[in-house]
């Protein structure tokens, strides 16, 4: 199934802080042309700042410039999130 939202923001700490919700949801980091990684979280601002400070040097090396974000109740995440990382194979998921 498609990525569920069309928005998107620039990966650097002050869009995530004024854009990404703490609250649970799958993410998606990315560049103009590649899917770098995709995510859950139960905050996804949290997690996202995680990355940005270097967690998975993948994601660091990748030059992403932008993420987005669908809200899930946290008991969907994990269905959510393997059929994402399935349909797209970012580079940085395992």
């Amino acid at each position: 199934m498609p990525w569920r939202n069309i928005r998107s923001f620039l990966y650097t700490p002050v869009s995530v802080c004024r854009n990404a919700p703490a609250a649970p949801g799958v993410y998606a980091i990315f560049t103009p042309s590649e899917w770098v990684y995709i995510g859950e979280s139960l905050d996804i601002q949290a997690r996202l700042l995680q990355h940005l400070n270097g967690d998975i040097p993948c994601i660091s090396r990748s030059r992403a410039s932008s993420f987005s974000f669908e809200l899930l109740a946290a008991p969907k995440l994990g269905a959510r999130h393997r059929e994402l990382v399935l349909e797209y194979l970012p580079f940085c998921n395992p």
